[in-house]
């Protein structure tokens, strides 16, 4: 065991690492499946400004109140013999012609699907059925093993007679935190179905990790998936992961190989923020080895889901010819959102090779969309060979135009192109949200609470009585306590 968790947990770990394993699958499979997203969360997320963004509030669809539940054996392996347990959250909609595509999520290193419930029901809403996948044996699977078997639970949705009428099998989209993003990152290079990525927290070979022969880097098929099919790819990462992640396998990494092989990349950090910060619950023996950052954890989980969301709805199901693209042009979309997610908590963004996604009515033939920052090359910035990652990590948007424009990544930029001017400074950060009660706002002047709204750029004309006033702060400017 000490081979597998790494050096660093030393030989007396090993005993309690097992033991966490078994309690870990005991208590969380035994525990009721949660039918919706939990009501505090969605509290949460009604409670932030959802006029700046559509994907901070769940879609439009309700979510079916009963998961689909799929358990079938996949045979035996080193680890003895493996079950296949999928948790299918749908849309209780009808589904449209064709069926909903499916969406699958990977769980960290010795973690399991009942940590990323929220995620399920969240994207569920923006029509995807939603499974999340365990693979149940009596250790640990390879890297290796666990791709072959991720593309048998593409396999045994498409088979389930309950789940497949309204099923769309041949785009998916794989999910995965930590260790689980690397083995969709694996799995998406030999898997044609996969049409898009969301890797949350990604983490290589790493020495806090399992290694050995059937623990490759994903890098390599990253970038050449990226190469071939041009797979639109989402990375979240958290700033101050460094505790259990070093830097050479973390986030960054990713990143530079989805750009590098000119797959268009939406790349957005919390920056401080925690590697497991991003579960549903809190993960006791683990947590002594990850710290947590100074955003709360509901907010990660709430910025998270929300990018997850819209790289799904304005570069995945696009790209998939299953949605039309938006019609301003995905810069301009992303750049709303990454704007949006800053009044939540700090937030990093930057995006590589838009110009490979469909592009909407509106996209600017040169030139960026309104309000957004530009990206620095990866080469000389955050996803190129050398260079210091936080270069451009507040770098927004390049333009989708093509080869040279905009300074954003491109490999088909020919040689001779121009050098890039160099990028604006990026805006200042969105005012936080207030933590105030109404209560609280009716306590304060009238022209206080005007000088609340002008801060954020919000119009406040035709609002004169106090109480008009508070009311506007308190919808678009607070988080109830």
């Amino acid at each position: 065991m000490q081979s597998v968790l790494g050096t660093a947990l030393g030989t007396a770990m090993s005993h309690v690492v097992s033991g966490v394993v078994r309690g870990v699958r005991a208590a969380t499979h035994s525990a009721p499946i949660a039918a919706a997203l939990p009501a505090a969360h969605l509290a949460h997320a009604r409670s932030v400004d959802v006029r700046a963004s559509a994907y901070l509030r769940p879609g439009r669809h309700a979510v079916a109140p009963n998961p689909v539940v799929l358990k079938t054996p996949l045979g035996a392996s080193p680890a003895g013999a493996v079950e296949l347990q999928v948790e299918l959250y749908q849309p209780a909609d009808a589904p449209p012609p064709g069926g909903w595509p499916l969406a699958l999520l990977s769980p960290g290193f010795l973690l399991n699907s009942s940590f990323y419930r929220s995620y399920a029901s969240a994207l569920a809403s923006w029509g995807f059925v939603v499974g999340l996948v365990d693979f149940v044996a009596d250790g640990i699977l390879d890297d290796t093993l666990s791709v072959v078997y991720l593309r048998q639970a593409i396999d045994a949705c498409a088979r389930d007679p309950r789940i497949s009428p309204r099923l769309d099998p041949s785009t998916v989209f794989l999910l995965g935190h930590s260790r689980g993003a690397k083995i969709s990152a694996l799995a998406a290079a030999q898997e044609a179905r996969v049409k898009g990525l969301a890797l949350i927290d990604p983490v290589d070979r790493s020495s806090m990790g399992p290694s050995g022969p059937g623990f490759p880097s994903a890098l390599p098929a990253l970038r050449a998936a990226a190469a071939a099919r041009r797979l639109p790819v989402l990375v979240v990462g958290a700033g101050a992961n460094g505790d259990v992640v070093e830097e050479a396998a973390n986030w960054s990494n990713f990143t530079r190989a989805a750009a590098a092989g000119g797959s268009p990349v939406w790349e957005v950090v919390l920056t401080s923020c925690g590697h497991l910060q991003f579960t549903d619950k809190s993960l006791g023996l683990f947590s002594f080895f990850s710290g947590s950052g100074e955003t709360r954890d509901e907010d990660v989980r709430l910025i998270t889901q929300s990018a997850v969301a819209a790289w799904s709805q304005i570069a995945v199901l696009p790209a998939a010819g299953l949605a039309a693209p938006p019609a301003a042009g995905a810069e301009a979309e992303l750049s709303r959102e990454r704007a949006a997610l800053l009044r939540v908590a700090p937030v990093s963004a930057v995006a590589f090779n838009l110009d490979a996604l469909p592009a909407g009515a509106g996209s600017a033939a040169g030139g960026s969309a309104a309000g957004s920052d530009r990206a620095s090359s990866p080469r000389a910035g955050s996803a190129g060979a050398g260079g210091s990652r936080r270069a451009s990590s507040d770098a927004g948007f390049g333009s989708g135009s093509g080869a040279g424009s905009g300074g954003y990544y491109s490999p088909r930029a020919g040689a001779a192109s121009a050098p890039p001017p160099p990028p604006p400074p990026p805006p200042p950060p969105a005012p936080p949200l207030l933590r105030m009660t109404m209560d609280d706002l009716l306590q304060l002047r009238a022209r206080e609470l005007k000088s609340i709204l002008v801060e954020r750029g919000l119009d406040c004309t035709g609002l004169f009585e106090k109480e008009d006033l508070a009311r506007a702060v308190y919808e678009a400017c607070c988080v109830p306590r």
